[in-house]
């Protein structure tokens, strides 16, 4: 598992969709997140993902008719949403679930339409070939575990681990500087310091590092600025000086 994601990430660099040419508007991202709040990380990623391929592959073909490309965004929102809850989890919303987010904006036609259209665009392709942040950090969490000290800790750093990608994604020059692995390592350092308070040195974060190919200083480097982006610069200082 762990080598086919290394591959997939060099094959389909995830760092690519936050570049310049796919970028949301945050409240767009907001949107999409906050629909998705309920659901496994994979799924908010996805569905975040989905939206930035679609924009981007209409927007490149649309020579300059930027209205109709983002004409009726909300439904196309919505069904990014749809699609990748129908690949993760193998179920999508419910008709009434999907009229009450829109306030009864669309009819099921318009959803029906809408998800014809993104499958079309996307020539098919609704799953990202590349590896997802919540995959590397789901992975590296298991191969991890019999390291952690007390087993009911992989259930609070998963969870903490799946906030901090959540804010990842408003962060583009993040997301865009580095490989999808070390953003991982990064970010369950990041985890483990909000977890415990405090900085340390833990042979499961380290096994982590290792696992990533990312050295120990890199690591420790970049899990500072996603502590910072996360908590705030002065919160973030307070824990790395153990205050």
């Amino acid at each position: 598992a762990l080598l086919t994601q290394e591959i997939a990430q060099h094959m389909h660099p995830l760092r690519e969709l936050w570049g310049p040419a796919f970028q949301l508007p945050r409240r767009l991202i907001e949107y999409v997140s906050a629909i998705c709040a309920d659901y496994a990380p994979q799924v908010r990623q996805e569905a975040v993902l989905l939206l930035k391929r679609y924009i981007w592959a209409v927007f490149s073909d649309c020579k300059g008719d930027e209205k109709r490309a983002v004409s009726e965004l909300q439904v196309v929102a919505l069904t990014c949403v749809q699609l990748a809850m129908k690949y993760w989890q193998q179920q999508g919303l419910a008709a009434q679930e999907l009229h009450r987010l829109s306030k009864n904006s669309f009819t099921r036609k318009d959803f029906v339409r809408a998800e014809g259209e993104v499958i079309r665009v996307l020539k098919g392709v609704v799953h990202w070939e590349g590896a997802l942040l919540a995959e590397w950090t789901s992975l590296m969490l298991h191969l991890v575990s019999p390291l952690l000290e007390d087993p009911k800790d992989l259930g609070v750093l998963s969870g903490v681990a799946a906030h901090v990608t959540d804010v990842l994604a408003f962060h583009d020059e993040l997301m865009a500087a580095h490989l999808t692995s070390e953003l991982a390592a990064a970010t369950l350092h990041a985890s483990a310091m909000l977890c415990t308070k405090r900085f340390q040195r833990y042979a499961a974060t380290l096994r982590v590092g290792h696992l990533c190919r990312i050295s120990e200083e890199s690591m420790v480097q970049l899990s500072e600025k996603i502590l910072s982006v996360c908590i705030g610069a002065r919160c973030a200082e307070f824990i790395l000086e153990g205050s």
